[in-house]
């Protein structure tokens, strides 16, 4: 049922129960049951729901994507928000409007668009595709004390200026502690770099972890606990995982110690990755903790 519909039938119930006979119940106690119903359901979707709904990705997703969009399977910190799919050449991405950030950005990695001289534009703006209340902006990380911390790296992006660009819009961005960034989280972002130039092929997973509570930054962007990432190899259908704790302390850390099958994410998240595989190739991939 389209959303003109829902407003039809709405408007239809507000009439009817204005001329209704209250004291002479007869049929048409029925068809107000049933409208009364629809434009009921019709206010609940409008305000979000039970649970997010999960837009179809658009044009341009596929190619970043395997094995299916990952599937909010169980909304957590989600619950209630309005989740929208922004896709581009180089990353497609879930956003949330009650974290106004992304819930999982995606990307494919290709030896040959790797190791280019492209320079980072460290331009961050607000993504024109999402709408302005849901969306952050470079004013809610001004004097936050964290930095705006890629999911997809600017890094990934060295042979595209236009990929380059995109990966500063903010709904690229969480607010990430500044010495994880720089430090733990760099040398990984590295390391999927080099995988990738060996492996030819590799899809990428990346996001971040909420409480259910999350401490929030400048107008509503919310802080996670935790960044996670999964590289999916296609030609040996493995993939393997990492989740990483968003605090100080661990700048020097091995990021090979933060290791965790992605199942482990699941259960954190929410999520459900690879979701067009049967169940037990995902038990295969999902279970394991090396690539």
């Amino acid at each position: 049922m389209d959303r003109r519909t829902q407003e039809r039938l709405a408007r239809e119930a507000m009439r009817a129960a204005s001329r209704a006979d209250w004291r002479r119940p007869g049929p048409w106690l029925v068809l107000m049951a049933v409208l009364l119903a629809a434009a009921g359901w019709w206010w609940w979707q409008a305000r979000g729901g039970a649970s997010a709904s999960v837009p179809p990705p658009g044009q341009g997703c596929a190619a970043n994507i395997v094995h299916g969009a990952p599937r909010v399977a169980d909304a957590g910190v989600a619950r209630g928000a309005r989740l929208r799919s922004v896709c581009r050449d180089g990353y497609a991405l879930l956003h949330s409007s009650s974290t106004k950030t992304a819930l999982w950005v995606a990307e494919r990695l290709e030896a040959p668009e790797l190791g280019g001289a492209e320079p980072r534009t460290n331009e961050f703006l607000p993504d024109p595709e999402l709408p302005e209340d849901e969306r952050a902006t470079t004013a809610d990380y001004r004097r936050s004390g964290y930095d705006r911390g890629h999911l997809a790296p600017a890094g990934d992006f060295s042979t595209s200026a236009q990929q380059m660009r995109d990966s500063f819009y903010l709904s690229n961005i969480v607010p990430q502690v500044g010495e994880h960034n720089r430090g733990v989280w760099a040398r990984l972002e590295m390391h999927v770099r080099t995988l990738a130039a060996r492996r030819g092929t590799v899809y990428v997973l990346t996001g971040p972890v909420f409480d259910a509570q999350p401490q929030r930054i400048g107008k509503g962007v919310a802080v996670p606990v935790a960044l996670w990432k999964i590289v999916y190899d296609p030609a040996r259908q493995r993939a393997v995982a990492w989740r990483i704790p968003n605090r100080a302390g661990i700048a020097e850390d091995e990021w090979d110690a933060w290791r965790v099958p992605v199942r482990t994410i699941e259960s954190e998240t929410g999520l459900d990755f690879f979701p067009e595989l049967p169940a037990a190739e995902q038990d295969a991939i999902e279970t394991t903790r090396s690539l």
